[in-house]
């Protein structure tokens, strides 16, 4: 059985898509370590991009930003790879990603659910980084989208609110 957690508010529709995540082996989302980083732990959860107090600094904006966009747009208007915030990593792996021009941007790799699972998104990992994703963090997520088809073919997925 393979868990998966909800982190956005909407259920998926013909309108929304679904955004989900899959636990870390501490059991800890995506969701929850933006939550962290963000020093939103037990604050109100943002609800657009550039909400961030001014005197954030650019990490916790960055984490901010990030929350808003997989809870708001992504279930809005979909993942969008090939525009500034969502790019194609390879083999059906993408990222989003915000952060300044220069330093450490915040990413989340992510892929698409298969196909009984239309418009939805699943999110794997989030990390700093400065250079380009790290090979080993591409290599974890293909093999985190493998076991992830092979759990959604056999019926074997379970979807949990965050």
């Amino acid at each position: 059985m393979m868990r998966l957690v909800r982190i956005a508010p909407h259920p998926p529709s013909r309108k929304h898509w679904d955004v989900l995540a899959v636990p870390s082996a501490r059991g800890d989302t995506v969701l929850e370590k933006l939550l962290e980083w963000s020093g939103l732990v037990g604050a109100a959860i943002p609800e657009q991009e550039g909400t961030a107090k001014s005197g954030a600094d650019a990490e916790q904006k960055a984490a901010r930003d990030m929350i808003a966009l997989l809870r708001v747009d992504v279930p809005t208007n979909g993942p969008r790879p090939g525009t500034p915030r969502s790019r194609s990593l390879r083999d059906q792996i993408f990222e989003f990603c915000f952060g300044p021009r220069r330093g450490k941007k915040l990413r989340v790799t992510w892929f698409y659910g298969g196909p009984a699972r239309n418009r939805t998104v699943i999110c794997f990992a989030t990390f700093f980084k400065r250079e380009a994703t790290p090979r080993g963090e591409i290599e974890r997520a293909s093999k985190c989208r493998r076991r992830y088809l092979m759990a959604e073919a056999s019926g074997e997925i379970e979807v949990a609110d965050l």
